[in-house]
């Protein structure tokens, strides 16, 4: 068989397709056509993605620079992994401070319907997140962990190999390194659901595609991103649906003292541990 050369952006989007749609619509008919409960097909779908988008792996040509950043392990594991969560972490607090203090100015001004309008988006999110909060609620430990499998560990290296592997190399081919960050973060976020936490899908999608940009590798991008879903799944498992609903308190302009020198810290830590990433001994994998 011939293994390809170059991946083009419009496969990329082709195969992202795929692996994000066609596998669950075609996984469905399957399960129907056995009878099967909808709760198996909920936890059978991240394994078959993962199995297809990683199958394309092997139809790489060596060389190829989705396949290389894929095998690229970037120095000092260890320690880059322990750097990253702390700079993870503050980089998002200081996101969601920036975005609640906007959101605190903006709600003020319009005279409260800001409130009305987050709440809506909260519930549309409890809803695309149900079937999740439904498998947490009740269900064996077994259950659990597979849950925990597939949104922890398969999830993340999945979406990592389709949007900061076969698209960003697409994408990079045609654009500068920042564009090609800027839009893959935005078929991410635009994959996800839309209303009040896009902004923080975004700021995700950037993070991710700078990490792969700096490091020439996915794997520090699959770690920050196995953490992140790890916070979510645990945030769920201990807080259930309540974590996804907002208090309208958050939302007066009191709190504003309390998230500026907030957003102000984790600003400062974030500039503290990013330097210590730019700062990274240079990659050596393969790049163009």
């Amino acid at each position: 068989m011939r293994k390809i050369e170059r991946f083009p952006f419009w496969a990329g989007l082709l195969v992202g397709a795929v692996v994000l749609f066609g596998v669950p619509v075609a996984l469905s008919f399957v399960w129907r056509w056995f009878t099967w409960n909808g709760e198996s097909l909920f936890l059978a779908i991240p394994l078959f993605q993962f199995a297809v988008a990683i199958s394309l792996f092997f139809l790489l040509k060596e060389g190829n620079l989705s396949r290389e950043v894929a095998l690229y392990l970037p120095e000092k594991p260890g320690k880059l992994v322990a750097t990253i969560v702390c700079s993870w972490l503050s980089l998002l607090m200081m996101v969601s401070g920036m975005v609640f203090s906007f959101l605190v100015v903006l709600n003020a001004l319009s005279g409260g319907s800001m409130i009305a309008q987050a709440m809506e988006d909260m519930v549309h999110y409890q809803a695309n997140y149900g079937l999740i909060f439904d498998t947490l609620e009740g269900k064996g430990f077994l259950t659990k962990l597979w849950l925990f499998v597939n949104l922890v560990l398969l999830v993340p290296m999945t979406e990592e190999w389709l949007f900061r592997g076969l698209l960003y190399e697409g994408l990079s081919r045609h654009l500068s390194k920042g564009w090609a960050i800027l839009l893959q973060a935005l078929v991410f976020a635009s994959l996800h659901p839309w209303g009040f936490y896009t902004v923080l899908y975004v700021a995700i999608g950037l993070l991710l595609g700078w990490f792969r940009a700096k490091f020439s590798s996915l794997w520090p991008g699959i770690w920050a991103h196995q953490f992140q879903n790890m916070m979510a799944f645990f945030s769920f498992l201990i807080g259930g649906r309540y974590i996804m609903t907002l208090d309208p308190s958050w939302f007066g302009v009191e709190n504003l003292y309390s998230l500026v020198p907030f957003t102000l810290l984790m600003g400062g830590l974030s500039v503290f541990f990013v330097r210590k990433l730019l700062s990274w001994p240079s990659t050596t994998a393969t790049e163009g």
